[in-house]
């Protein structure tokens, strides 16, 4: 395993990239205390698949891409390297990253209060732009329930997405196919 990590010990959040070794491909970007990097602990199948097939630790570069006082500043840039790179599921990169970012494991699950509120997502049974505070004033449900549905952790979700997790491309069809050309803003 190799690393470029410093020792940052006033700063408590990183955001860290691994690289597979075999191909030069990036393919995770995480974020969460400094040991955090290093950890095979609480990864998704898909991490897990490619870590075993190249060969573990020796075969990943990790990359310390910041170091973060606050944990919201530290969700910012895991957000953002996210959709630089790509994920596979959505076609659009070479990462096994399952969310946008900001809400996975760092050392144990949390919602994540960055996207949480008022990021917004697109209501695809209404065609209108929306956040997870507005959703939830008249719900039944738990107060994480759309956001997680949001992110992709209630699975087979055709409802709702974050606009954050969406390409360029699907924020065309989605402008096209609902007439809402608000959507349009959000493109990177």
């Amino acid at each position: 395993m190799k690393t470029n990590e410093t020792n940052n010990e006033l700063k408590s959040w990183v955001v860290y990239t691994h690289k597979d070794l075999t191909t030069g491909d990036i393919f995770y970007v995480g974020c969460g205390k400094p040991t955090r990097p290093k950890s095979k602990h609480g990864r998704n199948n898909d991490w897990q698949n490619t870590f075993n097939s190249i060969g573990g630790w020796a075969n990943i570069e990790i990359t310390i891409e910041g170091n973060y006082f606050s944990q919201d500043e530290a969700y910012g840039k895991e957000i953002y390297l996210i959709d630089l790179h790509g994920r596979k599921d959505l076609n659009t990169g070479s990462l096994v990253n399952k969310c946008a970012g900001g809400a996975g494991v760092s050392g144990k699950k949390e919602i994540n209060k960055f996207r949480k509120v008022n990021s917004p997502i697109f209501d695809f049974t209404t065609g209108i732009i929306t956040t997870t505070n507005e959703l939830n004033k008249n719900s039944v449900h738990a107060p994480n329930y759309y956001y997680r549905k949001s992110c992709g952790m209630r699975g087979d979700n055709t409802e709702y997405k974050f606009i954050d997790m969406m390409s360029n491309f699907e924020l065309k069809n989605i402008a096209k196919q609902y007439g809402n050309t608000d959507i349009l803003k959000f493109i990177k």
